[in-house]
């Protein structure tokens, strides 16, 4: 039996997809402590941000792109830090698995969406409140947008934490 090179790429795609999917699972707790970290050593009132995209130079080529936000001393090392992790550790493949580990950790959810599916494109804006139980005073916003035809600057998560001071009973 003969195999067809379009065949044999296929099936290559398939498995490193069902890999990724399973390494995923195992990544989201680390995402979330990485988000935790950046969220820590805030001031009432005070946020930091970050934008993470992926450009693609080819077919097989990209570059992860971490942008945050100046903090008000100029330097910001928890926006460094925690964009030098996404630079190592997210999909530059599929940003759909980059915004799901997000999701699911500023919902508390293991996996966002239940099941495994295919997303092809998805955009959204949400807060968390609370995210983390020792951290009461933090919110998260979060704005998505991805699609798989889509440009790279089109494809992206902007992470915003901020602390507030909260209501004394």
């Amino acid at each position: 039996m003969k195999f067809s090179r379009k065949l044999c790429t296929t099936l290559l795609l398939c498995a490193f997809v069902s890999i990724n999917a399973k390494a995923d699972n195992k990544a989201a707790p680390a995402f979330c402590e990485q988000l935790k970290a950046f969220s820590t050593d805030l001031k009432i009132d005070q946020s930091r941000s970050i934008t993470f995209f992926v450009r693609h130079v080819d077919i097989l080529s990209y570059q992860r792109v971490c942008k945050q936000s100046k903090a008000d001393d100029g330097a910001d090392d928890k926006g460094r830090a925690f964009c030098n992790w996404l630079s190592k550790n997210s999909s530059g493949e599929f940003m759909a698995a980059n915004v799901t580990r997000a999701l699911s950790c500023v919902t508390g959810s293991t996996n966002f969406f239940g099941r495994p599916m295919e997303i092809k494109e998805l955009k959204g804006k949400l807060t968390a409140f609370e995210p983390f139980q020792d951290m009461p005073d933090i919110i998260i916003d979060f704005k998505y947008s991805f699609d798989v035809r889509a440009k790279d600057e089109e494809n992206y998560f902007t992470i915003t934490t901020r602390r507030v001071k909260l209501e004394e009973d």
